[in-house]
């Protein structure tokens, strides 16, 4: 039962789901006004969402994850979990997540927690068969969530303050896969899969990695511009971040030795920025909408 238990968990990956959580609550504090008990139903929504999708997509990708040495031990692959078990855990998560949703941030957040269905375990999953740079619109993917919340907390999808958000998550999200396909070189073709890592060098392949780093550390410095950040603090501290990023990305793409080790810890360090970008973007609005309150 124990190990039933552990296989469930890993098949919805909770750690990863509760990120696309936290992104919507991001996004649902900064369109409140004030803090309230009731941002948090829009992001459980959307973490037991997240985990359906992410357990559906391990049903769609069963054999592929068993040619590849990082997934091949996950539940469906390695015999932990039989297909319809994890078919009854994707539709009671999806079922639980959109009811969540739809209650709380109404058919607007569930049309969007829909699109991130679509998008994830419709679109995505097919581009990466018939184009090696399926990463790009499968970065769509991950600016949705804030969405969700800002929606189901009275915010307006037309509202420029929640453009920049969707933007830098989207910059991230590209770099991010790209540095996932090199700290484990020749998994994704060993399944058949496309990539651009079968077009490029290794050197190019880190070029282009960098460059589009670089170009989601800059994203992260233009929320002033449309009235999402409010402190200059706040704005020093997000160029200073992106400044650090660029240049430790920098350093470890370059082409100097153990690039499996450095694209491992350029990873560490981009999924560490994203995380300190929404922080302060709490932070700044809690300080300037919401300090009455504090």
């Amino acid at each position: 039962m124990f190990q039933s238990a552990q296989a469930l968990l890993s098949l919805t990956k909770p750690r990863i789901a509760a990120l696309v959580g936290v992104s919507a609550g991001v996004g649902a504090v900064l369109a409140s006004p004030a803090p309230a008990v009731a941002m948090l139903w829009p992001v459980l929504g959307t973490w037991l969402l997240a985990m359906g999708s992410l357990a559906l997509n391990q049903v769609q990708e069963r054999e592929i994850d068993a040619s590849m040495t990082r997934t091949s031990q996950r539940p469906l692959p390695s015999g932990r979990l039989g297909v319809p078990a994890a078919l009854a855990t994707v539709g009671l998560l999806l079922a639980s997540g959109g009811a969540l949703i739809a209650a709380t941030g109404g058919m607007v957040a569930l049309g969007l927690g829909v699109l991130t269905l679509v998008l994830y375990n419709g679109l995505y999953v097919m581009l990466k068969r018939v184009t090696h740079f399926a990463a790009v619109p499968g970065a769509l993917i991950g600016a949705v969530p804030p969405a969700i919340g800002w929606v189901s907390a009275g915010g307006h999808l037309g509202d420029p303050r929640l453009a920049p958000v969707l933007f830098f998550l989207f910059m991230w999200q590209v770099p991010h896969f790209w540095l996932l396909l090199q700290a484990h070189p020749g998994d994704y073709e060993k399944a058949g899969l496309l990539s651009p890592a079968a077009l490029f060098s290794s050197t190019q392949m880190r070029r282009l990695t960098f460059s589009w780093t670089a170009a989601a550390a800059v994203s992260a410095t233009l929320f002033g511009l449309f009235g999402t950040l409010h402190q200059p603090l706040a704005g020093v501290a997000l160029a200073v971040l992106a400044a650090a990023v660029m240049a430790f990305a920098g350093y470890n793409l370059a082409d100097h030795g153990n690039n499996v080790g450095k694209s491992k810890a350029t990873f560490g360090v981009l999924n560490g920025f994203a995380t300190l970008t929404m922080m302060i973007l709490v932070l700044d609005h809690g300080l300037s909408v919401w300090h009455p309150y504090l």
